[in-house]
């Protein structure tokens, strides 16, 4: 049987209507947001990191996987100054025979973020 998705007057009127949507510029400025990199600077403390990321007009950060009770008290700290995660590093592991492996608490981590629109990038 012949596909005839894009035979159907409906959908090529809607394709119509979405394309320029889909064609449209880039939203600008882009959005940077600060590494969990530059979060070991000695001398100031967490907190204080975050003050400076909000004073330099960054919109977020990007984090490193931790328990989610931890990254729950961070998505706290983020949104009592306006900030956001915008992505979080997670460790993972493709063995020889194709299996992936990652960490027991990926699941409860990606419940606790849910609500966030965060991005988890899955590192190997």
């Amino acid at each position: 049987m012949k596909h005839t998705l894009f035979r159907t007057p409906g959908v090529l009127f809607v394709l119509l209507l979405v394309a320029p949507k889909l064609a449209a510029e880039p939203a600008w400025p882009p959005i940077f947001y600060a590494m969990d990199t530059a979060f070991k600077r000695p001398g100031l403390s967490g907190d204080e990191q975050l003050d400076i990321v909000q004073q330099l007009g960054y919109p977020g950060i990007a984090w490193h996987e931790e328990k989610p009770e931890q990254i729950q008290v961070i998505l706290t700290k983020l949104e009592t100054r306006g900030l956001k995660m915008f992505t979080i590093y997670c460790p993972a592991e493709i063995t020889a025979n194709g299996n992936l492996t990652y960490s027991p608490t990926l699941t409860k981590l990606m419940r606790t973020l849910r609500r966030h629109g965060t991005i988890i990038w899955l590192h190997f």
